[in-house]
């Protein structure tokens, strides 16, 4: 599946950023951290996604797209 083929079930409300980070599996390296979904779908909507998690660090919310 593509990334940006998650945006009608995963966004931003006004006032409630939703935020991701962009781990890129074969280089064991992330590519951004603290992103928007949007911001995501533009920079990286074409690639494959392995996986989806999330994780709660300093006191927020991501969601991790393991992409390839």
């Amino acid at each position: 599946m593509k990334l940006k083929e998650l945006k009608s079930i995963i966004y931003s409300r006004t006032g409630d950023m939703q935020s991701c980070i962009i781990y890129d599996i074969k280089n064991n390296v992330d590519l951004e951290y603290g992103c928007s979904v949007e911001y995501a779908y533009e920079h990286y909507g074409d690639r494959e996604i392995v996986r989806i998690q999330s994780v709660f660090e300093n006191g927020n919310a991501y969601l991790v797209f393991s992409i390839k």
